[in-house]
């Protein structure tokens, strides 16, 4: 559906799309099902990263969910485990987590999951830290090997929830 990215176009998400975004999550991740807590969380905490992918006709195609985090007290990169509260955002965070990017199958391979990774990016950059941090599951490593992120040396804990094979990769922005 090559043509579909075109009329494809990421923008900030508000609370009325979340019940479009828990409908595409049931779908797109029904192996890694979250509350719609979660997703109201994220997006009251930190709206400047969520953002929804929509179509020409206003259907929603895909979501994003990003925001800033902090390493632990001895420098790992410790992310939250899969549907978990998180409370608030560290005062000092040292490196912006992708929690979720997703999208419908017509919207893969149309280039909206790089420009989601740029919308991340952007936001990395506003909040002056140098680089982006996600969690993928083993279905996934080599996308997002193929979108420049390499192996967390440093990163532990909470990749269980992921399921086997998780892997923590990072970025620099």
């Amino acid at each position: 559906m090559a043509s579909l990215s075109g009329s494809l176009f990421w923008r900030p998400m508000s609370a009325e799309d979340l019940p479009a975004v828990s409908r595409l999550a049931g779908l797109i991740h029904a192996d890694y099902p979250e509350d719609d807590a979660v997703f109201a969380e994220r997006l009251h905490l930190c709206p400047a990263g969520c953002f929804l992918l929509e179509g020409a006709d206003g259907a929603a195609c895909g979501y994003l969910f990003s925001h800033p985090w902090r390493t632990d007290g001895r420098c790992k990169e410790v992310v939250p485990a899969l549907n978990t509260l998180i409370g608030a955002l560290p005062e000092c965070p040292d490196f912006w987590y992708l929690h979720d990017i997703a999208l419908i199958s017509g919207a893969r391979g149309t280039g909206m999951a790089r420009a989601g990774i740029m919308l991340v990016q952007a936001a990395a950059v506003h909040a002056r830290v140098g680089r982006i941090v996600l969690t993928s599951t083993a279905a996934a490593v080599e996308f997002w090997r193929a979108q420049g992120f390499e192996r967390c040396r440093s990163g532990q804990g909470n990749l269980g929830s992921y399921g086997a094979g998780a892997v923590l990769f990072e970025r620099a922005v």
